[in-house]
């Protein structure tokens, strides 16, 4: 592997979720030549060896993202009666929140997916149907 690639693996590793101008950015590389360097094999390879070989590069970019969707936002777009459309305030997400908090903890080993909790199903069903039956008004 060259000199070249290697730095371009320290960086991919180094940030994982890094775009490739960002990358390009830090090394003072041009973008297309990142990108045909990370799509070659041998360097998938490397990056994939080492993440491996260094679990604590591996968990802190799972914790990152994790990190980074628990604080996910939404906008929501309403219409008035006038026909104008407007925007909420960003919202936290909490559909992606809640993904993100349950994966950690799946992957942490605290929570299994075969524990059933009473009452969820019916809590669920009866959700659907309020926002149907608040949908049709």
């Amino acid at each position: 592997m060259t000199p070249y690639q290697e730095a371009i693996i320290k960086a991919r590793i180094e940030n994982p979720q890094a775009t490739q101008a960002e990358i390009a950015n830090k090394l003072r590389i041009k973008q297309p030549r990142i990108s045909e360097t990370l799509a070659k094999p041998h360097v998938q390879v490397g990056i994939r060896e080492a993440m491996e070989a260094q679990p604590c590069l591996r968990n802190k970019a799972l914790a990152k993202t994790l990190a980074e969707k628990t604080k996910a936002k939404t906008v929501k777009v309403f219409q008035t009666k006038n026909g104008e459309i407007v925007y909420s305030k960003p919202l936290g997400d909490h559909g992606i929140q809640l993904q993100a908090v349950k994966l950690a903890l799946e992957l942490k080993g605290d929570l299994k997916n075969s524990v059933e909790i009473p009452g969820l199903s019916d809590l669920a069903a009866a959700i659907r149907e309020a926002r149907e039956r608040r949908n049709k008004k």
